[in-house]
């Protein structure tokens, strides 16, 4: 991409195009480079606007992975970044970073609290899932799906994803 030097690591193709014909571009991460000297990322979103953050930002998860800041890498359409094996969900980092997402989040999250889709995200976080983890069913379906997008899914799709969520299906809203 014009203006970003050759240390940018940038998302795989397949989900390039994805985030950037999104309506949420913004919100997605399409590349980004590590500085270690200076101790900052370097994030370019969907919509070409640029983040920047220290590393310090990015901690250890509760598996007690450690943040490999030599290894950067994009998944998920631009929703998510990971340095190593250690991932972070985009809207997690954009939480933390970005007031103007922020308010708009929390709008939505007050608007939409109790959705078929807020309830699927809320449960799939707590079980600490990512969207791929749903296979047979992409990933995409998965994003739709928590956005309200697709609305509520058919009956065998529900139990599928109900299966790996480890609850019953018509529970899934009560998270």
């Amino acid at each position: 991409m014009d203006g970003f030097g050759d240390e940018y690591r940038w998302l795989p193709a397949e989900g390039l195009a994805t985030a950037l014909a999104a309506d949420d571009a913004g919100d997605r991460f399409i590349g980004g480079a590590v500085d270690p000297e200076a101790g900052t990322v370097t994030f370019v979103r969907g919509d070409r606007k640029t983040l920047m953050l220290p590393l310090s930002s990015f901690k250890a998860g509760e598996d007690g992975v450690e943040p490999d800041f030599g290894v950067l890498g994009f998944a998920d359409e631009g929703d998510a970044v990971a340095f190593g094996g250690c991932e972070f969900a985009a809207d997690v980092v954009l939480f933390e970073a970005d007031p103007d997402f922020r308010r708009r989040l929390n709008k939505a999250r007050r608007e939409g609290a109790r959705s078929f889709g807020a309830s699927l995200r809320r449960l799939r976080i707590q079980k600490g899932l990512r969207r791929r983890d749903f296979a047979p069913i992409p990933a995409e379906t998965i994003a739709g799906l928590e956005r309200n997008v697709l609305g509520r899914p058919q009956k065998k799709v529900l139990a599928k994803i109900a299966a790996r969520l480890g609850v019953e299906p018509e529970r899934i809203e009560n998270y």
